[in-house]
């Protein structure tokens, strides 16, 4: 990766069963994620961030002598929180012995999230209709057995996209590591796995609306992109 080889594992996998547990604390992955949820930071639950918290990360990266390189990932559409930080605990120290920072966007878009927030939309936007919640949940429910795919294709993409429109906290943690970046030597690449290539996409354009101080991105890699051409 990144024209690099890898360095020898300490020890195989299967000899690490803490890689494979179920549960996943936020001080094992702190430092390497930050979470939105809706275009704002997550500040509650397991895996929360804050700003004062993205800025330290920030800063730390960015001074560190340790790396080489940044490596910022977005996780699949359809990864729970404790399936991007699975991912993230298990990538983590791979990557860092190869001098590479690893650093997730956990974006809330696990099927359950999901399902969660189109009941919370479809609840408000039944609120004085006739029948109300009930009748449209019926509808919807109906509507989604006709396009089992449509309606939680595109929550997942809004999803994406929202962390990174003018004033969102995805944006404000792309300016904080833009500030933090500048001058600096460290190559920063970009991954995204299924929807994670449209969040990408969005990253890329909040990027440029910065001009003239946008740190300059190395490569981007798309793993099985949902996304077309």
């Amino acid at each position: 990766v990144f024209g690099l080889t890898a360095r020898a594992q300490g020890g195989r996998a299967a000899e690490r069963p803490e890689l494979f547990r179920d549960t996943v604390k936020r001080g094992e992955i702190a430092g390497h994620f930050v979470h939105v949820d809706d275009g704002e930071f997550a500040e509650s639950g397991e895996y929360w961030s804050t700003a004062d918290d993205v800025r330290q990360t920030a800063n730390l990266i960015a001074k560190s002598t340790s790396y080489d390189h940044l490596l910022i990932y977005a996780h699949g559409g359809l990864n729970s929180p404790l399936d991007a930080a699975k991912r993230i605990r298990a990538l983590k120290e791979p990557f860092k012995r190869n001098k590479i920072y690893p650093y997730s966007i956990m974006y809330d878009t696990g099927i359950v999230e999901e399902i969660k927030d189109l009941l919370l939309k479809a609840q408000q936007d039944a609120r004085g209709r006739a029948g109300g919640f009930r009748d449209f949940l019926d509808s919807m429910i109906e509507d989604i057995a006709r396009k089992p795919v449509t309606p939680l294709w595109e929550e997942m993409k809004r999803d994406a996209r929202i962390p990174f429109d003018e004033g969102a906290d995805g944006a404000r943690a792309l300016d904080m590591f833009s500030t933090a970046f500048a001058g600096s030597n460290m190559k920063i690449h970009l991954v995204g796995h299924s929807t994670g290539a449209v969040l990408l996409g969005h990253l890329l354009a909040a990027l440029d609306r910065r001009v003239a101080d946008a740190p300059i991105v190395a490569s981007c890699t798309l793993l099985a992109p949902a996304c077309s051409v």
